[in-house]
């Protein structure tokens, strides 16, 4: 089919709202406002430029994971068929929307980070993170048109990473280490 597929980047304008249809199927709606950044070349600095607001509708389980993992203010990435959907205004005119029909939603990484956990097919226990790591949000129970507030993410503690020198095998060479004045003062034979 000849769908229009878009990837946005852009921050949630309000908490997912959760709510089932009459036959149970789960759907978060919410709202992600992308803004331009363009460079001003009077002022020679980047500045926000035009935002575009953009519907979203996720349905089924990824409605849930939308409604117990995101808040407002969170920055986003959403993947999915752009819909250009017309609507009528309180004055009686036709105007439109953009809404996107997610095939995945994520947390941007730039400014922070995030704990996954993965959910358990129907019925099973989902598996716990390991020792010192976020625990994740439990679903809440279904509601007719309840909504759902995530709950803000737990901080993580840091670990700093110490390499370990691996063994070097018998009868290999040696690695030379950089001398004081960094790789410009290293000779162009040793490479």
């Amino acid at each position: 089919m000849n769908e229009t597929n878009v990837t946005v980047v852009g921050n949630v304008t309000a908490d997912p709202e959760l709510r089932y249809t009459q036959n149970g199927i789960p759907v978060a709606n919410f709202t992600v406002a992308s803004t331009e950044r363009v460079f001003d070349r009077e002022a020679n600095a980047m500045k926000d430029g035009d935002t575009i607001f953009y519907r979203v509708a996720a349905w089924r389980e990824l409605g849930e994971h939308v409604a117990n993992s995101l808040a407002k203010g969170q920055q986003v990435i959403v993947y999915g068929k752009l819909k250009h959907k017309p609507y009528q205004t309180r004055e009686g005119q036709t105007a439109y929307s953009l809404e996107i029909e997610p095939t995945a939603i994520g947390p941007s990484l730039q400014f922070g980070t995030t704990v996954f956990t993965k959910s358990a097919p129907k019925g099973q226990q989902a598996a716990q993170p390991p020792a010192g790591m976020a625990q994740p949000v439990q679903p809440a129970a279904p509601a007719l048109t309840a909504p759902v507030v995530a709950t803000q993410p737990q901080a993580v503690p840091q670990q700093q990473y110490v390499p370990q020198a691996a063994p070097v095998p018998q009868g290999a060479p040696v690695p030379q280490a950089v001398p004081a004045g960094g790789v410009e003062a290293m000779s162009d034979d040793l490479f």
